[in-house]
């Protein structure tokens, strides 16, 4: 219990001093805080303010972002900024989708991987089809 209690400071610690793990924070909120509405690519973003190419760390600038109250919503167009409530939570009810299809794709693959004469049966297939 004692570590947990150490654990929850160290967190809420790291919460109020901000994103020390990724640069241009600030940055990235004003640039799509002043493009309302307009969406930009991870890709783009990440070579417009010099983070790792993977998006790593525009993920976590995303995420803080999200918890500290900024309305930034995201899907295939990219991330962009909005004020519209309709707009936020219809793109929370897609990511929301998007999550749990990823969930039963991974347990269809889990259940899969338990039985090794339909894994193979699954993996032959795959081969034919290929």
């Amino acid at each position: 219990m004692r570590q947990e209690a150490i654990y929850y400071k160290e967190r809420m610690a790291e919460f109020r001093r901000g994103p020390t793990y990724a640069k241009g924070y600030k940055r990235v909120i004003h640039w799509l805080r002043s493009h309302p509405g307009q969406a930009f690519k991870s890709p783009d973003l990440c070579a417009m303010f010099g983070l790792d190419k993977r998006g790593r760390e525009l993920r976590k600038i995303i995420n803080y972002a999200r918890k500290v109250g900024h309305p930034i919503c995201s899907g295939g167009r990219g991330y962009w900024a909005t004020d519209d409530y309709e707009e936020m939570v219809d793109n929370a009810r897609q990511n929301l989708a998007d999550a749990y299809e990823q969930i039963f794709t991974f347990e269809r693959q889990i259940r899969i991987a338990r039985r090794p004469q339909q894994m193979r049966m699954y993996l032959m297939g795959s081969r034919r089809a290929a």
